[in-house]
């Protein structure tokens, strides 16, 4: 699995509902952190994230397929988001769905701020575990980890299999912490628990990784040690 910075954020009719990455402060390369490309691929596989708004853009000749579709999508996507920021400052001011899609929406462009205050008033209105999950992770996209953690550790204290919690908190402690050896038994436990869940196949992937980090880590600590008594 390729490493690399970024975030990836598909709607989705999924249990889990959204999909991140994550980026680390000035674009900096951080090892364990997934592909966004690749975590979309697998929540929802040819997700379209523009349908929804039924806008289509007018293609220049020179375009490609693929370039044409991407156009369009980015198109309906800022044309939605113009119209929620709008609806929620008016009729929509207490609708938790408009909030959620915006959300969402401010985070597929990359507006991570707007999107962390978005999901603020997406949790105000409605406390959900899945809501808060999502809170959880804008937080930690804009890299408040110990938030973050606070939300998904109330969320396991309450349900210890709550599978966004365990999901998440293995997530901060393999990804931010480098606890990769607690990080793998709640990555496990998620596993065992929900093998149907939307994120399972990313942690299918994703835990070789982290287990051959593990041994790496290991291996250089055995070497470390050896050398100190020469």
């Amino acid at each position: 699995m390729s490493l690399r910075t970024g975030i990836a954020l598909i709607l989705a009719s999924l249990a889990f509902g959204f999909v991140l990455g994550w980026v680390t402060a000035k674009g900096r390369r951080t090892l364990d952190r997934p592909s966004p490309g690749e975590l979309a691929q697998q929540m929802a596989p040819g997700m379209n994230s523009g349908q929804s708004s039924g806008m289509a853009a007018t293609p220049a000749p020179s375009s490609t397929p693929m370039q044409s579709q991407g156009q369009q999508n980015a198109q309906a996507i800022m044309n939605r988001i113009t119209q929620l920021e709008q609806d929620v400052q008016g009729s929509a001011k207490t609708n938790v769905n408009s909030w959620l899609e915006l959300a969402r929406l401010y985070a597929t462009v990359g507006q991570y701020q707007k999107s962390e205050s978005a999901y603020a008033h997406v949790v105000e209105l409605d406390p959900s575990e899945k809501n808060r999950a999502e809170y959880a992770y804008m937080l930690l996209q804009n890299e408040k980890v110990q938030e973050a953690e606070k939300i998904v550790n109330d969320l396991l204290a309450k349900n210890p299999d709550q599978p966004e919690g365990l999901f998440l908190k293995g997530t901060i402690l393999g990804m931010f912490y480098k606890d990769r050896e607690k990080a793998i038994e709640y990555y496990e436990r998620f596993l065992q628990l929900y093998p149907d869940h939307p994120m399972a196949n990313f942690v299918h992937q994703f835990l070789p990784t982290m287990k051959a980090r593990l041994q790496q880590d290991s291996q250089a600590s055995q070497n470390q040690s050896t050398q100190g008594q020469r």
